[in-house]
């Protein structure tokens, strides 16, 4: 029997599986550094200052978490000519599992923040994708932009 993906906004009851994907999408490209508990330590203490900023959005599969995306409203300072500016949304954290990659997954997880996105409304999203992730990117109306500019902070 074929299950059916549900994408989905994340909730508070979805934090223990986002620290798992978290985990396994920085192990996934870099040598782990911390244990699975030492992480979801350290991600819980993250949620707790920082977690009102963010939304998230999650695909599961038969009640198990497979992908998820992360979108952090970043307020814009007032201006006379606009005094409630709306927000940049930040992306990030975007996941899916290697099982169910190049199968909609992706797709549906963009999609679903497109729409959130759209409807509070925000100025722009931003994302600095990972190689493997800018062509969904590209396909979710995502592209190079004309007005930015970027001076990344190198380690001394």
């Amino acid at each position: 029997m074929l299950v059916a993906i549900t994408v989905r906004a994340g909730t508070v009851d979805d934090h223990r599986a986002v620290v798992s994907l978290r985990y396994r999408m920085d192990t996934e490209d870099n040598s782990r550094s911390s244990s699975p508990a030492d992480f979801a330590a350290t991600f819980d203490q993250w949620l707790d200052r920082h977690g009102d900023a963010w939304e998230f959005f999650v695909a599961e599969d038969d009640g198990h978490l497979i992908g998820m995306l992360w979108l952090a409203k970043v307020p814009r300072m007032p201006r006379p000519s606009d005094p409630s500016p709306s927000p940049i949304g930040y992306v990030t954290a975007f996941f899916v599992e290697e099982g169910h990659r190049n199968a909609g997954v992706g797709r549906a997880l963009l999609a679903a923040m497109n729409s959130a996105a759209d409807q509070l409304p925000y100025e722009t999203l931003i994302v600095w994708p990972s190689e493997r992730a800018a062509s969904a990117y590209h396909r979710a109306g995502f592209h190079l932009p004309e007005e930015l500019f970027e001076r990344p902070i190198l380690p001394s």
